[in-house]
């Protein structure tokens, strides 16, 4: 979906103006899969399978098997009353890479986006001085009130409307000449290398502060509340992983002491000392309908030689959504979770 060479287009990521640099003439990645042998293969939901549709062999993700029930809830697709993604790891996307390396810079440089998106603040979103940047690291430090925590909070920016708040919607990056309604998301990941204060837990250190028990907590919106994950800090710099779809919900008499709202939908809070860096927040891939696609068939339970392929970039895939169900049949293969494109010609 790239646009022609020289065309200029918003960049996904920063709202910056673009040139296209168009689609190079070459050849594409040359993918190993591993063929069936009849019906030796235990084939799982979540499975990049290769199929054959009109003589054509194309990739897609296997999302629902012989037996198994789809249905919409608007135009999203459940299988079995889940959404597909809960069912595997479905493949991220990423929303916001906070790959700033100057927090005071005045205009874009090489490394990023002039500004970071996330920002020190207090528990009512309010600008605060708990956190400090250097590069693409954070250092939690103490807030203005020593018994508040302080928090670190993402503020999403819509670069189609000159960066202002908003919520995250379903943006494909890739897809910068499509036209097509964008939906808001309400699942998030966030990946951060992490690493405690060397001095924390030591007798000296804060011995009556509210973090005593020296954890991480990454908090969420979504639209049924605020959820949360608390993870012990470590000791030496780790990466760490926080999944909306799997925290816990928090009571609802704690939303005003917790900075999110669907337009600063994550913030993080930690001991002083902490060091959060390459934060990187990503979402899961939203199988859905388009508005031409039919929905009449739905629900629709599989049958016994049925199965069920999408496309992971959903806007533009050709699929099950347009097929109907495939044939054992049409199975050629599936591709490993560990395969890696093979040189070209080998």
């Amino acid at each position: 979906m790239m646009p022609p060479k020289g065309q200029a287009y918003v960049c996904p990521f920063c709202g910056g103006d673009v040139t296209s640099p168009g689609v190079a003439d070459r050849s594409g990645d040359v993918v190993a899969v591993h063929h069936t042998r009849g019906n030796d293969h235990r084939w799982q939901r979540g499975d990049l399978v290769a199929v054959r549709r009109n003589g054509i062999p194309r990739l897609k993700r296997l999302v629902a098997l012989p037996g198994d029930v789809l249905a919409l809830d608007g135009l999203r697709l459940t299988v079995n009353g889940r959404a597909p993604g809960d069912h595997f790891d479905a493949p991220l996307i990423v929303v916001n890479q906070d790959w700033l390396s100057d927090s005071e810079a005045e205009g874009p440089s090489s490394e990023g986006r002039p500004f970071s998106w996330w920002q020190p603040s207090d528990s009512q979103g309010r600008p605060d001085g708990g956190w400090t940047r250097q590069d693409s690291a954070w250092t939690a430090a103490r807030s203005r009130d020593d018994a508040m925590s302080s928090w670190l909070v993402y503020r999403h920016r819509n670069v189609f409307h000159s960066l202002r708040e908003d919520s995250i919607r379903d943006n494909y990056p890739g897809n910068v000449s499509l036209v097509r309604p964008l939906y808001e998301v309400d699942r998030l990941v966030l990946t951060a290398n992490v690493q405690a204060h060397s001095n924390f837990g030591a007798a000296t250190e804060l011995p009556t502060s509210p973090w005593a028990s020296g954890d991480i907590e990454v908090y969420f919106w979504t639209p049924d509340g605020i959820v949360m994950h608390r993870r012990p800090l470590p000791h030496e710099m780790s990466a760490m992983r926080f999944h909306s779809r799997d925290a816990v919900s928090v009571s609802a008499d704690r939303n005003a002491e917790i900075p999110v709202t669907q337009k600063r939908p994550v913030a993080i809070t930690a001991p002083p000392g902490t060091i959060v860096a390459g934060l990187l927040l990503e979402r899961p891939v939203d199988y859905r309908l388009r508005r031409i696609d039919a929905t009449g068939a739905f629900p629709l339970r599989l049958g016994e030689d049925q199965f069920f392929v999408l496309g992971d970039n959903v806007p533009v895939s050709v699929d099950s959504r347009k097929w109907g169900p495939i044939r054992r049949d049409d199975l050629i293969g599936w591709i490993p979770a560990t395969a890696e494109p093979t040189a070209a010609g080998r």
